[in-house]
Parts: C-alpha cells; sequence; structure tokens
C-alpha cells in the first residue's frame, strides 16, 4: 500500500517529482515515487492509500500528468535555482588521519561529529596551547543525496570562508583547490563528479602555516584559527544560469546608481548569464525592483541569444525613480532587488539583492556627506573572532555583534582586517551601519606569490561586497600604510564607484592624544594600544609602549581613564572641520600574541572579550543615541561622572539616612589637558561631573529634559557576594547543532547589585537538548564570565545552571527551533548532539593530568 498525503497547512497534496520508470525493477515489482514536500510548511497528514497492485495504469497516467503539469508552471521549483544549507551534520578528524580520507568507502565512524561553522579546536581564553597546537590540518565529510531530477543540471559547492587552504574531493575524485585567503568566500563546480543518490564530500582545510596565502606569513595582531568556519551552500540550477559575483570583474548581479538624489535616482542592473550547454539558447533577464513591502516599482527586461558555452552580459537601466527611499543610518530603509533569467516563460534561475538607495562624498574641506547631508563618522574597530570557537561565529552571533555596535550608537565600522563574514555585513545594511572592508594583511608584503594572492583575494571581496550599501570605502593599503598601486588599481577596475583608502581618502591611525588628521581623512584608528584597560581595573601602575618606547602610566581608575581618552579624541574630531572622522581601537579586546596585556590578550577594547561593555560603551551611547539615557561612573571616593544625552542630571547621594540632592548641573563646557590647556567640549552631550561625599553608598541620577525626568539610573555600592545570576542574551537557537546563545554569570549581593571584585571560580552544567562550549570551571572576571550554550540536531530545551561555593547558584532556560526551510538536516542522525568538546590543552597540562 501507498499512503497519499496532503498538507495539513495548504491542504494541498506535494508535488510528485520522481515519475516510476515503465520498466519493473530487479525484484519485478514497480517502484514507488518519491514525494517532495519541501515547498510545504505544515505537517503532513494521510488522506487514503493505494494498493499497488491495483491497475498500476491509471496510477502511472496520474502521476506522468501531475509532473507534467508542474513541469509546465511558470517558475515552479523544481526549474529554479535551489540553494541548500549545508551545515549541519559532518564528520571531522584533527590532523592527518591515516590512509585516504576522502575516499568513498573510508571508515569514519570514529571521527567527531559537528556542524558548521567549525573551529578546528577550542581554546582558553588565554589561547592556552595555541602556540603548540593552534595551526594544524583539518579533515571534513558529509553524505549528499542527489536524486534524480538534479542529473543534467548544473551542482555547485559555495564555500564562505575556510581557514585557510582548502582541497575538495567528491566521491574519491579531487575537485580542486583554494589557496589564496582563508577569509574568501569560493565555489566548485561538483557536476561532473556527482551521481544520483548517496555522494561523498570530504574537505581538508589545512591551517598549517603558509607564507604565500594572506595574512599568514607575516606578523599580524590578530588569531589564525583554523576550520570550515563560515557556512557551506550547494546550488542547483539549469545550465543556462547566473554566475556567482567573486569570478570575475563582470560576474554575478551588479548593482549602480548612475544617477541619484533626493528628486530622483536611476539603478542600472548588470547581470552575467552563463550558457554551459552545447547550443545556444534564448532567454530573458527580468530585472525588478521592489519596495520593503514587496509592491513593484520599476521592471526592466531584456531578451537576448546566449551562445553555446558561453556568457552573456545584460545592462539594464530603470527610468528615473520618483523621490527614493534613500538608506542612511537613521532609517535604513532597503529595497530589494530581484534578478530572473528566463526561457519560454520557464523561470530558470533567480538572485535576490538587497539595494540601499544613497550616495556618499568626502569632502577635503567639509568632511563626510550621506546624501548631501553632512555627517562626522563615529565609529570603531571589529574582529570576527569570539573566545573559545575563535573564527567559528555562527549568523546569529555576527547578528548580535552589529546589534551592539546599532546599540552603542556608532555610526561605521571598520572590518579589520580583512573581508568578513557576508552575513555580519548583511546585518550591517539592514542596521544602518556603514562600513570600511580591506584586503586580509596587517604591517607588511610578503613574497610575490603573497603579493598576488593579496590582490586576488581583494578583487574577490570588492566583487562580493559591491553591492552592499554599508560598504562606503575600500582600503586600498596595507593596515594605514600607503596606498598600494595594485590595490588601487584592482579597486577601480572593479567597483569604480567607490573611494579609496589612503588613494583619495586618507585612512591614517590617530594615536596622538588630541591631534587629527585633516584633509578629509578618516582615522581608522585611535587610541587603542596606547591605553588599555581591562573591565574592572581600578588603581594601576601600568607598563606600556608608546611611540617604540616603554612608559609607566599610574592611573586612579584605568577603565575610566581609556574612556576619556575615548571622549577627549571625538571632541578632536568633532573640532577639526575638515576631518571625515575616526573609529576606536577596537570594539572588543581579542586574543592576540602581539604586545599583550595578559596571556594571549588585549585590552583595547570598549568591550571585553567577552562582549561585556566597559564604561567607554555607555559613554558612547550617552553622545551618539536618541534614546533618554543615563550612567553613573563612581571615579573614586569623592568623585563621580554620570554620561547622559538629557540637557541636565541631578544627582542624589545616600550616606545612609537616604537620597538627599548633591546637585542639578548642565553638562561639562570643556576640560583641561596634562599640559595645562583649556579646550572645549564640541561634544552633543558631553559628560557631567560630580563631587560626592566619601562615604556615599548610592548614587541616583536623574536626566532632565524640558524639566522632566527622562531617564533615571542608580548606582550602588556592592557588599559581599551571596548569590549569582544567570543570563542568556539569545533565548531561543537554532537546532542544527552550532547555534549557540552566550549565557552570563553575575556575582551579585544581598540587594542584587553586580559585585565587580568577585573573582571566585564557577561551574555550570546542563540539561536537556544542547551542550557547553568554553571554559568549565571558570573564573569570574570583575563579576562576571560568560559560557556558550550549543544547540543539539534536535529541537528542545536547555537549562544551564551554574554554582559556586558559599554563593547561591541559578538557572536559565535556553530554546532551540526546528531548522528553516532549505537546510540539509539528515532524516537518519548518527546522534542526536555533536560530539562534546573540550578546551584544548597545553603539553604540560596533558603530562600532568597522565
Amino acid at each position: 500500500m501507498m499512503e497519499i498525503e496532503v498538507c495539513q497547512r495548504c491542504d494541498e497534496r506535494p508535488a510528485i517529482v520522481t515519475v516510476p520508470s515503465t520498466r519493473r525493477s530487479r525484484k519485478g515489482k514497480w517502484p514507488v515515487p518519491s514525494i517532495d514536500n519541501s515547498r510545504h510548511r505544515g505537517p503532513v497528514r494521510a488522506i487514503g492509500s493505494i494498493d499497488q497492485n491495483q491497475n498500476m495504469k491509471r496510477i502511472i497516467v496520474f502521476l506522468v500528468l501531475a509532473a507534467a503539469l508542474a513541469s509546465v508552471r511558470p517558475g515552479a521549483a523544481a526549474e529554479g535555482r535551489i540553494k541548500l544549507n549545508l551545515n549541519p551534520v559532518w564528520r571531522f578528524h584533527l590532523g592527518e588521519p591515516a590512509g585516504d580520507p576522502y575516499a568513498v568507502g573510508y571508515d569514519d565512524s570514529k571521527w567527531d561529529i559537528v556542524s558548521l561553522p567549525h573551529s578546528h579546536e577550542i581554546f582558553s581564553a588565554n589561547l592556552d596551547g595555541f602556540q603548540e597546537r593552534g595551526r594544524n590540518v583539518g579533515w571534513y565529510r558529509r553524505q549528499l543525496r542527489v536524486p534524480a531530477e538534479w542529473l543534467g543540471r548544473k551542482l555547485f559547492l559555495e564555500f564562505r570562508g575556510a581557514m585557510q587552504t582548502t582541497a575538495l574531493w567528491v566521491n574519491g575524485v579531487k575537485v580542486g583547490d583554494y589557496a589564496v585567503s582563508g577569509y574568501d568566500s569560493f565555489d566548485f563546480d561538483i557536476t561532473p563528479f556527482v551521481r544520483e543518490g548517496a555522494n561523498l564530500i570530504a574537505v581538508q582545510v589545512d591551517n598549517r602555516p603558509n607564507p604565500e596565502v594572506p595574512p599568514d606569513g607575516q606578523t599580524t595582531d590578530y588569531i589564525l584559527f583554523g576550520g570550515l568556519y563560515r557556512d557551506v551552500f550547494l546550488h542547483v540550477t539549469d545550465s543556462l544560469h547566473l554566475t556567482f559575483p567573486w569570478e570575475a570583474t563582470q560576474a554575478g548581479v551588479r548593482l549602480t546608481l548612475p544617477q541619484v538624489s533626493q528628486k530622483e535616482a536611476v539603478v542600472q542592473a548588470e547581470a552575467t548569464v552563463r550558457n554551459e550547454s552545447d547550443k545556444a539558447r534564448t532567454c530573458a533577464l527580468v530585472t525588478e525592483i521592489r519596495d520593503r513591502e514587496g509592491k513593484l516599482v520599476k521592471t526592466m527586461k531584456e531578451e537576448r541569444e546566449v551562445p553555446a558555452n558561453a556568457e552573456a552580459v545584460f545592462t539594464q537601466e530603470t527610468e528615473p525613480i520618483a523621490h527614493p527611499h534613500l538608506w542612511s543610518p537613521s532609517d535604513p530603509y532597503l529595497y530589494k532587488v530581484v534578478t530572473m533569467v528566463r526561457e519560454a516563460g520557464r523561470e530558470l534561475d533567480r538572485f535576490e539583492t538587497p539595494m540601499g538607495i544613497r550616495w556618499v562624498k568626502f569632502d577635503k574641506e567639509k568632511g563626510f556627506f550621506l546624501n548631501g547631508q553632512h555627517l562626522k563618522l563615529i565609529g570603531a574597530n571589529c574582529h570576527q573572532t569570539w573566545p573559545f570557537i575563535g573564527n567559528a561565529v555562527p549568523n546569529g552571533l555576527h547578528r548580535r555583534d552589529a546589534e551592539q555596535l546599532k546599540a552603542m550608537g556608532v555610526n561605521w565600522v571598520r572590518l579589520s582586517h580583512y573581508p568578513h563574514d557576508p552575513d555580519f555585513l548583511d546585518a550591517l545594511d539592514e542596521l544602518g551601519l556603514m562600513a570600511l572592508e580591506e584586503p586580509p594583511s596587517w604591517n607588511t608584503a610578503g613574497p610575490p606569490k603573497w603579493k598576488e594572492n593579496l590582490v586576488a583575494s581583494f578583487r574577490s571581496m570588492v566583487r562580493r561586497d559591491r553591492n552592499h550599501p554599508c560598504i562606503i570605502l575600500w582600503n586600498t593599503c596595507i593596515n594605514h600604510h600607503p596606498a598600494d598601486p595594485e590595490l588601487v588599481r584592482a579597486a577601480v577596475e572593479e567597483d569604480p564607484t567607490r573611494d579609496r583608502g589612503q588613494k583619495s581618502v586618507g585612512t591614517p591611525m590617530n594615536f596622538r592624544p588630541l591631534q587629527i588628521f585633516g584633509g578629509g581623512a578618516l582615522a581608522v584608528e585611535h587610541t587603542g594600544h596606547t591605553f588599555p584597560a581591562a573591565r574592572g581595573s581600578r588603581v594601576t601602575t601600568f607598563h606600556l609602549f608608546t611611540d617604540g618606547q616603554e612608559r609607566t602610566n599610574n592611573t586612579v581608575n584605568r577603565e575610566y581613564e581609556q574612556l576619556q581618552r575615548h571622549y577627549q579624541q571625538i571632541n578632536a574630531a568633532y573640532l577639526k572641520e575638515d576631518s571625515s572622522g575616526l573609529a576606536v581601537w577596537c570594539m572588543y579586546d581579542y586574543n592576540t600574541f602581539h604586545n599583550t596585556n595578559e596571556k594571549g590578550m588585549v585590552w583595547h577594547g570598549v568591550c571585553d572579550l567577552f562582549r561585556i561593555p566597559k564604561y567607554s560603551f555607555y559613554w558612547h551611547q550617552s553622545e551618539l543615541t536618541t534614546a533618554p539615557m543615563a550612567y553613573i561612573v563612581r571615579i573614586d571616593g569623592t568623585h563621580a561622572a554620570v554620561f547622559s544625552n538629557c540637557q541636565r542630571v541631578r544627582l542624589r547621594q545616600d550616606v545612609g539616612h537616604g537620597y538627599k540632592l548633591v546637585a542639578t548641573q548642565q553638562p561639562d563646557t570643556g576640560f583641561t589637558t596634562p599640559k595645562g590647556e583649556w579646550v572645549n567640549y564640541a561634544l552633543r552631550h558631553p559628560p557631567f561631573h560630580f563631587t560626592v561625599a566619601p562615604d556615599a553608598k548610592a548614587l541616583k541620577a536623574e536626566g532632565l529634559t524640558s524639566g522632566a525626568v527622562k531617564a533615571t539610573y542608580e548606582w550602588k555600592e556592592a557588599g559581599a557576594p551571596v548569590a549569582l545570576q544567570l543570563e542568556a542574551d539569545r533565548p531561543s537557537i537554532v537546532a542544527d547543532g552550532a547555534d549557540l546563545s552566550r549565557i552570563i554569570v553575575t556575582a551579585i549581593d544581598k540587594n542584587g547589585t553586580a559585585v565587580d571584585t568577585c573573582d571566585v571560580p564557577v561551574t555550570f552544567s546542563i540539561e536537556g537538548m544542547g551542550q557547553l562550549v568554553g571554559e568549565n570551571p571558570a573564573k569570574l572576571r570583575a563579576g562576571k564570565m560568560i559560557i556558550l550554550a550549543q544547540s543539539a540536531f534536535v529541537p528542545g530545551d536547555m537549562t544551564i545552571r551554574v554554582s559556586a561555593n558559599g554563593l547561591r547558584g541559578a538557572s536559565v532556560t535556553v530554546k532551540s527551533q526546528p531548522v528553516p526551510p532549505r537546510v540539509d538536516m539528515p532524516k537518519e542522525l548518527p546522534a542526536k548532539q555533536p560530539t562534546q568538546r573540550l578546551i584544548a590543552t597545553t603539553p604540560a597540562q596533558e603530562t600532568a593530568a597522565q
């Protein structure tokens, strides 16, 4: 008996996509047709059954008719591009295994079970063991099922990033290598290597030092974490299809704005169509521009013949779009450009590209302009790495980082020092954050092959990312060094619409206090290594390097003095009219072995390595955001600062008898430099400084605008820690075996006040469908610490608990949801969860454990 099923939500029968052969199988039975439920969102219920031995001719006729009707439906899913996410459920082996790990019959049953993104190993926050074992090779294997209807079509594997060289085999046959840079997106055509049914994909990701692959071979102040650390996709297309953007200067879909103003905009769309069949084919290239609600704004259509085994470039231009909705940080409006390849009324391929309509100008006398409006660029540098997992950051955490940048109030991001994940750029587009992107390097260039690969990587990056409205500048240099002629030429050839850092726009570093470059320059770094501060650092004698010389610096509250450096430097940029702006180095503390502030780490960030804000985050928020806010810093026994975007601040203090008024003040008007010079504030919202009683146990700030209280903040002196508190900043994640939620633990006193002097060790545990990734047990840092909760392969809840000697424990629950459509989760799972991952150890630790 064969059951016929129907989707309970749409009450339609699924499309039958495999027609039984008219020949009998070797066993003399009719094959059972396969049912495609992929386009149905609801659960499936049975509506009846058919005896396979009854009148098979009638059944065959029905199946053939159903398939024929599906084949003539315009835009049928079986005819257009299929894009499948292949992240879930791979086998992984660290190091070079014995035998031929690319062979079909190779036994990988003892390999780890993992999902992507994946890092070869996970390390402690201080990178214990990385220098001894962190640069290694890893092997990945996965099954891919190819149905009969895909035969005769084109199949491509897209890798969005693998650190750092990649070799691919399909069914035991070598497909190719990619050895340009570990930060690039690239693809392989696997059409000749696949067959109907099960197919083996084997990938070697080699992160051993390689002097020819940038940024490796040269000094870097960031870590090259190995792994298949970004998404992998399968694309199934017709032999007449759109190309990938990184393939050539003229490839994929390319959008430009030859005319743009507040009054009207003209969109030019270029699309490259490749015909990989042996005969010429005539197709129509249809481009639709739709608004945020999906309403059609403009349509363009061009029909032409594409010769056999050749390409054609379609160039289309809209009639003017009247009064376009412009993209900006305050209103990041995105249109959608739909590019379709049609043949005889059938849709063969489709790309959908978000588009922001905007224009920028760097003026040597007036600075930066967006959409004709002057705007000072205040930003932050950002590395893509996280503690423990390195580069292997799921898209949800990329989005979380972008949201934190937006919440801080910056309007641009330097994507230091390499091409970042496309999903992070998508988030910048959607949130309204501008960006500078640059080639994978740091301070020095390598030998000729290294330089050749650097330029190739840069070209690939520009081709991939030139449709993003967030990108306002390509940095055509190695870090802050002078413009490189080869990179400049590449930028002009690949995207003449944008300025070029260190060529048409200066992109220097601004590490000298209160000194700002003019001439329209955009300073890519300020403060950073010249004044590092750990979160929670107070009275400190600190040894630092400035201009190549070691100096001793004594501070009362180092974390506060770091933020002073930040706002004084930004104030200097406001005062210099011909400065386009600047970016703090950097958003997050990060792992490195170069000029470290503690083992494996530097303290340059506005937030710490674990994404927990320092004081500077809240000052940026007061200066750069509009929602009323206030924040108090107790500088020392008799001084306090309040950061607020309100007109005035009323501060009260409690010395044990209830709150009493200290003062109601307007913001400070300026500050005195170490040389005794007075500098007026040009900030929008300068800080408020107060003198308070040494025995004040609590402070309460009220932000006043037009006399009304708009924001309130309380600071309380912490008592002894009595309990722990847990928070999940992503309470719901995807059950793909790789998605993560950051779990933050805080030590609190009896009143619920965070105790930033508590550094006790804590132990985490988990129940349910998930596992923990990170240090466990872990020592609190300034009263806080994190661990990561990773999803399983099946949906469900996970409860994370934390405990410590002498403190009351806490728990939090994270939900994991089913994977979305077009994620290739195997029906038969080798396990419910990935293999448990442990923090890598040093040889000394391994010896001690034995």
